[in-house]
């Protein structure tokens, strides 16, 4: 397990409720990756992983489900990370999407912002895809690990 011992910039902050264990996390945002810290007790936080990624001075966190979707300047695309899976093995970067109906696709690589609806549909903002100028809509209900 990748941890750390000084925290140098923090970037974004979101919380996770587990409903099978009853714990809490803050999801937190930094420089240089995406960490988990477990806050059930919050006098004795405890970081449950840290996931190393190129260096950015923003990131945006928001969850569907068990999943963590990740947005970054860095130009590595989305972050999802499988938060039932403490270890913090199970993540992977996705930058290319598919409309299955219209086999349509779009890439991007970074991106400012992001916000998943109650219905489970993703909004991703001031990404730097060349195929659209505005919002990027991903559908994680229909497929949290691979979302189009």
């Amino acid at each position: 397990m990748n941890r750390r011992k000084k925290y140098l910039t923090g970037n974004d902050i979101w919380g996770w409720y587990n409903p099978t264990n009853k714990n809490e996390y803050a999801l937190v945002g930094l420089n240089d990756g995406f960490s988990v810290v477990n806050i059930t007790n919050p006098t004795y936080p405890i970081e449950e992983f840290f996931i190393a990624d190129s260096n950015s001075v923003w990131r945006d966190i928001k969850t569907w489900g068990n999943y963590a979707y990740i947005t970054s300047e860095a130009n590595v695309g989305l972050l999802i990370v499988d938060l039932s899976d403490m270890t913090g093995e199970t993540y992977w970067h996705i930058s290319h999407f598919t409309n299955p109906l219209t086999d349509a696709s779009i890439s991007f690589t970074s991106a400012h912002n992001l916000y998943i609806d109650e219905k489970g549909i993703c909004y991703i903002y001031g990404s730097n895809s060349n195929q659209t100028k505005g919002v990027i809509f991903l559908d994680v209900d229909a497929n949290s690990k691979n979302p189009v």
